[in-house]
């Protein structure tokens, strides 16, 4: 995943799978993207912002559903699995269950 302006370590590391034979899936911002062309698969994504940097808004939303198809079409054992893990982390009290005021 890279937007711009692209990240030459992002970049760089896509080349290096390239030549290993791996299969490239790029998220990027643009067609012309150097991630995207030549990928095996490229998801493209809106970017733009009126910030400085681009928005993560669109990325975030894909990866979100990605993970959902895959998790619906996941046999029940790694679902099993995702909550077991998913329950181990509140048990080990990484997450904050509510905000409370403590005033």
């Amino acid at each position: 995943m890279t937007c711009k302006p692209y990240r030459t370590d992002v970049v760089a590391a896509v080349e290096v799978a390239r030549e290993q034979g791996l299969t490239i899936i790029a998220i990027s911002d643009s067609p012309a993207s150097p991630i995207v062309v030549g990928s095996d698969h490229a998801f493209v994504v809106d970017a733009e912002t009126p910030q400085f940097f681009p928005s993560s808004v669109s990325t975030i939303a894909l990866l979100e559903t990605l993970l959902a198809f895959v998790i619906a079409d996941a046999p029940e054992e790694v679902v099993a699995s995702i909550e077991r893990f998913h329950n181990r982390r509140h048990a080990m009290g990484l997450y904050q269950e509510e905000w409370k005021d403590r005033s």
